[in-house]
């Protein structure tokens, strides 16, 4: 301890080992000596000022999470089906009970950005990866493997985002596990007045995206079906009987796409990039495919903008297509077909193979190229041409496929090309201007 404290004095007192370290960027230092006289800092005798100076490094990042989640009061709440409050009030007092010792280890797997190891499960294993994560975030994922230390793994996902990966999942929220209590840790910072909008705002979308991604069990009765943009922009769920509403609050219009289970809407006009995270007022999606669209197209591009897909990472227009490469680069590419488009087909329907397919202006749906670096040398392929044309559809939501015609009348479809739409009685007389596949329960409204 006292070698320790005394490197710690060096550290606040010394000369800085960068001139892109000041002062003013110091993590406070009676702040910092409180958290490692609680806890083991691996090769914390041989920091520099680097170390709680530079907001650039793992171990400042670090710290400053940790001081985040000892100062931070939540409020405890009452049990529910959400959460079982092992958070409490204080989730310091969570976390110092299961971790005393963080490592900061050279070689993380891919995609790691913490772990921690049974066999010295009261150590907390911080990644390089993790350093480029928001504080609140930080901390969350501080929790999530504190509560690995009880003993808690991860299973393969059945769905979601991770679909397939191995220890990517939680299988129920009941179980109470490090997602679990991730979700616990966000719905609490969303309902906080020590944090602010921003904080709150994110806090929020995260856990929904937890619950619709990282939990193989839907909670509180979460189902499958496809949300509907009217005319005058209202969206409603639709679960292949019944039709709800989800939200008014939607410009007319909002291009509607799908993010990772729940609908976003880009407005051209005000430049925002909404999301509906089961709460009355939408909250701006995050993440840099959203930054892309609102900070960097020109308005004249806004404008024309005609779908969004977000699984393939393309931003569709009439006559062009903008997308994302594996690096991260957002590459703009012709589409090579010889008449305006419409929308982009977010699922493909048997018995084709998968990929990006399109409709065209006279009802003809393409398939573009696998690697979309091919359209400069490779014309899309022709699919099909329906005697009646669509302008949209998607694919197996409750194992039937959908469409919308031309009259904006939302169809199902067979599993073969050259099908005949068939009307939705349900919704007989109402004309929507898209559609897109998400997840929804009214029970999770006003979280």
């Amino acid at each position: 301890m006292r070698a320790l404290l005394f490197s710690l004095v060096l550290i606040f007192g010394g000369v800085s080992q960068s001139t892109a370290v000041t002062r003013e960027n110091c993590l406070p230092a009676q702040e910092v000596t409180r958290i490692l006289s609680e806890l083991n800092f691996d090769g914390a005798n041989r920091w520099s000022t680097d170390e709680v100076c530079n907001p650039e490094k793992l171990t400042y990042k670090t710290i400053q999470a940790l001081i985040f989640i000892k100062n931070l009061e939540l409020s405890e709440g009452s049990n529910s089906q959400l959460y079982p409050n092992l958070l409490g009030k204080n989730p310091w007092k969570f976390f110092t009970s299961r971790i005393n010792e963080i490592k900061f280890p050279k070689n993380c797997q891919a995609g790691v950005l913490a772990y921690v190891n049974l066999l010295e499960k009261n150590t907390a294993h911080i990644c390089q990866q993790l350093v480029n994560s928001e504080v609140s975030s930080f901390a969350a994922t501080l929790l999530h493997e504190a509560r690995h230390a009880d003993g808690f793994s991860h299973v393969m996902c059945t769905h979601g985002d991770l679909a397939g990966t191995i220890g990517g999942c939680d299988l129920k929220l009941e179980e109470a596990g490090s997602y679990g209590l991730e979700i616990e840790w966000g719905l609490k910072l969303a309902k906080s007045d020590k944090v602010g909008k921003i904080v709150r705002d994110q806090s929020r979308s995260s856990s929904v995206y937890l619950m619709l991604n990282r939990i193989n069990e839907y909670p509180l009765e979460i189902q499958e079906g496809l949300a509907l943009q009217a005319l005058n922009g209202e969206i409603t769920f639709f679960d292949g009987q019944n039709q709800s509403l989800i939200t008014a609050a939607v410009s007319p219009e909002s291009v509607l796409s799908d993010r990772l289970g729940t609908p976003v809407f880009f407005d051209a006009r005000a430049n925002t990039f909404l999301g509906y995270y089961f709460s009355t007022e939408l909250l701006s999606a995050p993440g840099l495919f959203a930054n892309y669209l609102t900070s960097s197209l020109a308005p004249s591009e806004k404008e024309a903008l005609l779908d969004i897909n977000y699984e393939k990472l393309l931003f569709l227009f009439k006559d062009k297509i903008i997308y994302m490469n594996d690096a991260g680069q957002f590459i703009e590419a012709r589409h090579g077909i010889n008449q305006p488009l419409l929308f982009s087909m977010i699922r493909s329907l048997p018995p084709l193979k998968a990929g990006v397919y399109v409709t065209a202006e006279d009802g003809s749906i393409y398939r573009l190229p696998d690697n979309l670096n091919d359209l400069a040398k490779k014309q899309p392929e022709f699919v099909s041409k329906p005697q009646n044309p669509l302008t949209k559809i998607i694919q197996g939501v409750h194992k039937s496929n959908y469409a919308l015609s031309r009259d904006g009348s939302l169809t199902t479809l067979s599993d073969r090309w050259g099908y005949a739409p068939v009307p939705v009685d349900a919704l007989h007389g109402q004309s929507f201007k898209n559609i897109t596949p998400t997840l929804w329960s009214p029970l999770l409204e006003g979280l």
